[in-house]
């Protein structure tokens, strides 16, 4: 079979990549066209419309006089804490249709036309703790109504003073729910990615513990993986999809509130990680964080102050947490010019600018959905930040690639093609099963060779003594140039007697010769080791003896040639 080049590689990659991107581009093609084009019936479920009701709202006044309409959503300024409106319905309903509105943190009461109560939510019962009251959104099933006929909502805020009404909307339970699917649709894919990824890095962090690795990198995967799961605990319990999965609301509104108090604790941890300076500006916050959580926690358990009531502060150390995360990023940024802590920094600062613009967006035009923008920036940064994580992977692949090549060009060595004295240390070190045998060989006469026919006439000599070692041991076991003249062989499990591979050597290098002008010429020696190995020192002292037979081995050799130089020397008699 030819073997394939590198270039044909690189040909059939770009193949591929053409194909699949062509392939991906006909898809979209078809999906985007088909619905167009198609004059079938839709097959989907069917559960009506969602009708909003931004308008026609009125509000009760202290005079007992109904005001003129209003427009959701609205914030009304009362003495009591307390608003009750109205709104006549513009067409008729019937028995069974869904009245969604969105409540935060209030007492409501809905009312039919006749004063009779459909829903109440915070007029009955405790809260568990103090007077916090969820943020949900609530379902009224309504009776039967004419059009004109009127339904009255009834708030009541716990904390006095401003009330407030975002949305309202008529539509069957299966409308409703599809639309609240709908509009969360991305909250639920962000929340998954980023829960994903969460364990993706805690999978990574412990792996490399277990394996006594990753102390460098373990803070930061640690750090930046809990940051993550915290984020998508936070995404999840702030939107209304997670009255879907959870039914006590109050939890969903706790776990929302100290999620949001714990993530700049966890992203000063990744940011002080990743630089590794400001360490006791960065320690002094995250113990101010955690302290803040512990201290409002206290004052919820114990009913003096609820938690939206202090969420001024919560907002005030999140925005000095922010601006101090990008002042030691700006600062890092300054000593060290890196291109991957540069797009960093203008991610973090994208996400800073999202968020800094939501607190102030938050006392600007409160009960609205303020945390838009903030979700707006987070998605944008953590787009960025995946193709920024992406392109580092592919880098990472990149270099890692280059390293595998590198070394395994630095396990073999150039000349001969045999394996190098790394290769050799490796293979020493690798676990083995006995017995077997190690032979060391060393080329004779090369010091010569070079000396009086030149270097190039020695490594050809090299590579001829390096085919004749492959030619005999390479079919048993591992050929090795250890440096210099110096060959070896490991030959695990072989059982052969040493003397019938020396034989064979011998004979390789006979038929060698008998081509060859320039005759090959080895050294020879070997040890076997046994079959209970004691770790490596077994087969390094194998190693040892076999080198020590090679040197007396040569030593006969050169007492030979000398012997033989002096016979040449003497006059004939």
């Amino acid at each position: 079979m030819k073997k394939q080049t590198p270039r044909m590689a690189r040909g059939l990659t770009l193949v591929l990549c053409v194909l699949a991107g062509f392939s991906l581009l006909l898809i979209l093609c078809l999906l985007i066209i088909s619905p167009a084009r198609s004059t079938l019936p839709q097959a989907g479920l069917n559960f009506g419309q969602v009708e909003p009701l931004p308008q026609g709202w009125q509000l009760l006044g202290e005079d007992g006089q109904w005001s003129e309409p209003r427009v959701l959503p609205s914030r009304l300024q009362t003495r009591q804490g307390e608003a009750v409106l109205r709104i006549a319905l513009p067409h008729a309903v019937p028995a069974g249709t869904v009245l969604s509105l969105h409540n935060q943190y209030q007492s409501v009461e809905v009312l039919d036309p006749a004063g009779r109560r459909l829903f109440e939510y915070g007029f009955t019962g405790a809260p568990p703790f103090g007077r916090l009251l969820a943020n949900r959104l609530c379902m009224v099933e309504l009776p039967a109504l004419e059009a004109g006929q009127s339904v009255t909502v009834r708030l009541v805020s716990p904390y006095g003073g401003r009330v407030a009404l975002s949305s309202m909307a008529l539509g069957s339970n299966g409308a409703l729910l599809m639309a609240q699917l709908s509009a969360g649709r991305g909250t639920l894919l962000v929340t998954a990615a980023l829960v994903l990824l969460s364990l993706c890095m805690f999978t990574v962090f412990f792996t490399d513990r277990l394996r006594g690795r990753g102390r460098r990198n373990g803070g930061l995967l640690c750090h930046a993986g809990l940051l993550c799961l915290l984020s998508a605990v936070w995404l999840f319990t702030d939107s209304s999809l997670s009255q879907l999965f959870f039914h006590d609301p109050v939890v969903i509104c706790l776990l929302s509130f100290f999620s949001f108090m714990l993530l700049p604790v966890f992203f000063l941890g990744c940011i002080h990680t990743l630089c590794g300076s400001h360490t006791r500006l960065v320690r002094l916050l995250q113990a101010a964080l955690l302290a803040n959580l512990v201290g409002q926690g206290l004052f919820q358990a114990a009913g003096v102050l609820d938690l939206p009531q202090m969420l001024p502060a919560t907002h005030a150390l999140l925005a000095v947490s922010v601006l101090t995360g990008l002042y030691v990023l700006v600062a890092r940024l300054r000593q060290v010019r890196s291109p991957f802590l540069l797009w960093l920094t203008a991610i973090y600062g994208l996400v800073a600018v999202a968020g800094l613009a939501a607190l102030v967006d938050f006392y600007l035009r409160p009960y609205t959905d303020n945390s838009r923008l903030f979700r707006v920036g987070l998605y944008l940064g953590l787009g960025l930040l995946a193709l920024l994580g992406l392109r580092q992977l592919l880098s990472l692949v990149r270099t890692s690639r280059q390293a595998h090549i590198w070394h395994r060009l630095a396990l073999i060595d150039p000349l001969t093609g045999l394996g190098s004295r790394a290769a050799l240390e490796e293979a020493l070190d690798a676990p083995f099963r006995g017995p077997g045998l190690v032979f060391v060989m060393d080329l004779n006469n090369l010091k010569l060779v070079n000396d009086t026919l030149g270097h190039a006439a020695g490594d050809e000599l090299l590579r001829a003594a390096a085919g004749c070692v492959r030619q005999t041991f390479e079919p048993l076991g591992k050929c090795f140039r250890m440096g210099g003249d110096e060959f070896v062989a490991l030959l695990h499990g072989c059982q052969i007697d040493p003397r019938r591979l020396d034989e064979q050597l011998a004979g390789v290098l006979q038929a060698y010769n008998a081509q060859q002008v320039l005759a090959v010429s080895l050294a020879r020696g070997w040890a076997e080791y046994p079959s209970l190995p004691q770790g490596d020192a077994d087969l390094r002292q194998a190693l040892r003896l076999a080198d020590q037979a090679m040197y007396a081995d040569k030593q006969r050799y050169r007492r030979h040639t000398a012997a033989l130089a002096r016979r040449a020397q003497e006059p004939p008699q």
